[in-house]
């Protein structure tokens, strides 16, 4: 037996042929990894949950990138939200009251037929037929308002040239609402409205204020059926400021619902609510 340098013995000499070694696939190892690994990067989202083992060399581990860029997301978001607020306004638009003038009318046509015509198409909140002060005979026209700019669309794309009574009717727009080709705050070629309220159910409206707008009387007897005209009146003769109204309904029996509204509060007053008949003035 050799010795080594240090003193102890030398290890065997080597073989003149290697030996052959037979190779194994290494074992698989359990390895648990809790929680999954992910990795996170400004415009890179990336989760990798690994199994409980690992693969083996010759597996190829596929892994599925995920590209986010969050700058996207946002202003996505933001078109998004702009998007509802649009839409929100543009309803808010279409549910305002929109009114319409008619004309070429027959001369017997009263506001019981135009309300029979546009109901169809939405709620009619009034309607109004202009007559000749004097004489009290049709001038063939009248205006009448829509409870939406929809419904008022859908009249006029309807009605619009119909034949009434032999007469081709004409609809459109009291107030010209396409900015493209006029001012919304311009009226058409509409006359300037000079009105008899044919309507013989009428109300007294006594002790208003001052500062009342028909639309408000509109709006507070409305509930009792459809107020076909409202016209609010100041009389300051004698020293006595005085400011009173004539409503004219539909129908009897709303008329006389209405009077339910005498001795209520409104704007700290109470209202003198009667049975009325509007003296038929000279000149408007």
């Amino acid at each position: 037996m050799a010795t080594s340098l240090l003193g102890g013995p030398s290890p065997p000499p080597l073989l003149s042929s290697p030996l052959k070694t037979k190779t194994r696939p290494p074992a698989a190892a359990s390895i648990s990894f809790s929680p999954p690994i992910q990795l996170q990067h400004p415009k890179l989202c990336c989760s990798l949950p690994l199994s409980n083992s690992l693969y083996l060399p010759s597996r190829k581990l596929l892994a599925v990138f995920a590209f986010v860029d969050k700058e996207t997301v946002i202003t996505e978001d933001i078109n998004h939200v702009s998007k509802e607020i649009d839409e929100f306004e543009l309803k808010k638009k279409q549910a305002k009251p929109c009114e319409l003038y008619v004309c070429n009318l027959p001369r017997s046509s009263d506001i019981a037929d135009l309300v029979e015509m546009f109901k169809p198409f939405g709620s009619v909140i009034s309607v109004e037929v202009s007559r000749n002060p004097e004489t009290g005979v049709s001038r063939g026209c009248g205006y009448i308002t829509m409870g939406s700019i929809d419904s008022a669309r859908n009249a006029v794309s309807a009605l619009d040239g119909s034949d009434v009574g032999g007469r081709e009717m004409r609809v459109r727009y009291s107030v010209e609402i396409s900015s493209g080709r006029r001012n919304p705050e311009t009226l058409n070629s509409a006359p300037t409205k000079h009105l008899f309220y044919e309507s013989p159910h009428k109300l007294y409206v006594g002790n208003l204020p001052w500062s009342t707008k028909p639309d408000e009387l509109r709006n507070l007897f409305n509930q009792f059926g459809i107020v076909v005209s409202a016209r609010v009146l100041s009389d300051r003769k004698g020293g006595n400021n005085r400011t009173y109204a004539f409503l004219s309904f539909l129908s009897v029996a709303e008329r006389d619902a209405a009077l339910s509204m005498n001795g209520t509060e409104f704007y700290d007053r109470m209202l003198v609510v009667k049975r009325g008949v509007e003296k038929r003035p000279s000149s408007f």
